[in-house]
């Protein structure tokens, strides 16, 4: 199958949403802003726009890895990645900033996915561990069952927490590996069955655009008209989250929106060398001590600046957090290639297939 560089470009894009959610919310300017101000809303329709980037990043998951071969070695790496993240973050501490860095900061260092400090790596890293039942049932489900499961399991697990306002499936508003395993099967089925090709790029930009609309809409309604009732106004938040249904429409919409995108051969070489460095920079920035030492609150006296002022502040923050996360992986990647870290992984694959053929 010819790769389509058009998903590569959205796990570009996706992490860009991602700093610029990190940027507004870990930074601190979304609650810095005076509520009902033109800053306000136009910080809130920016989160709200860049909200669907983790669910991008699972269907791209689904979607990519739902037909490949079963390797152990994705787990080492990934484990590894963020090991090598964790470990930097520690050192540049201990070297600036020693006083910040406990006892529960080194010891965590070494257990990134066990402790919980990356919570995307944490669920992710359990999807790694069940691709083969996942990539099984994509396998031999047939069409009409998979899709009426993926239907009704969206339908109940996206409007039911978000109408009752409870979690009553566990999923932490999409903080989970039951979460991402969902999407990973929604990527999986439409790679499967071609749905990309089947929907056209105008129906999906117009999904895209009016389910970011209606988000907006939802919460300028619930806060300017509601705010006396109590049962409304504490809803105002209920379709900004990972699994609300407008947001799954819009990851949805914009993974069709980018598979459908052409580009010139310069453009996709650059392409292909940018996208496996894309995880790096939540690595990189989401790092337990630089999130809560470096990132948290940094960009809340923004909001004392002037509107076009603040706005350029925003996109400068996201480029050099970006840009920074890209250019530290690229140089991870080629340490690790150096250190043949990536070839002793692979390694493992192959001694655990012999020991599997030995058992069978």
């Amino acid at each position: 199958m010819k790769r389509n560089y058009g998903i590569d470009f959205l796990r570009l894009v996706s992490m860009v949403m991602v700093t610029v959610l990190h940027v507004l919310g870990q930074g601190g300017l979304l609650y810095a802003t005076e509520p009902g101000s033109l800053k306000y809303w136009v910080v809130w329709s920016i989160e709200i726009a860049c909200y669907c980037a983790v669910n991008c990043f699972a269907l791209i998951s689904g979607y990519g890895m739902s037909q490949s071969q079963y390797r152990i070695s994705r787990m080492c790496k990934i484990w590894l990645q963020a090991v090598f993240y964790s470990l930097l973050g520690l050192v540049s501490f201990l070297c600036f900033m020693p006083e910040t860095v406990g006892k529960r900061d080194i010891l965590f260092t070494v257990l990134p996915i066990t402790s919980g400090q990356y919570w995307y790596i944490s669920a992710y890293f359990g999807v790694l561990a069940l691709t083969p039942l996942l990539n099984a049932a994509i396998a031999h489900t047939e069409k009409r069952a998979f899709g009426v499961a993926l239907v009704t399991a969206f339908g109940a697990l996206c409007v039911i927490p978000v109408v009752l306002q409870e979690d009553p499936f566990k999923l932490v508003n999409g903080y989970s590996l039951m979460w991402l395993c969902l999407l990973y099967l929604a990527g999986g089925y439409m790679r499967k069955y071609d749905v990309l090709r089947k929907i056209k790029s105008s129906y999906a930009w117009v999904t895209v655009l009016s389910m970011i609309a209606v988000t907006v809409l939802s919460k300028f309604v619930m806060e300017q008209y509601f705010e006396g009732i109590h049962f409304i106004y504490s809803r105002r938040h209920a379709f900004i989250s990972y699994i609300s249904p407008t947001l799954v429409l819009t990851a949805i919409g914009l993974f069709v929106v980018c598979s459908k995108l052409h580009f010139t051969e310069r453009f996709a070489r650059v392409i292909r060398f940018l996208s496996p460095a894309a995880l790096g920079v939540y690595l990189s920035h989401s790092s337990p001590l630089i999130w809560r030492h470096l990132m948290r609150g940094f960009s809340e006296s923004y909001a004392g600046y002037s509107f076009f002022h603040m706005i350029a502040l925003i996109f400068s923050a996201v480029l050099l957090i970006f840009t920074t996360g890209i250019v530290l992986d690229l140089l991870r990647i080629r340490l690790f290639a150096l250190l043949k870290i990536d070839k002793l992984c692979t390694r493992l694959d192959e001694m655990l297939m012999k020991k599997g053929s030995k058992v069978s």
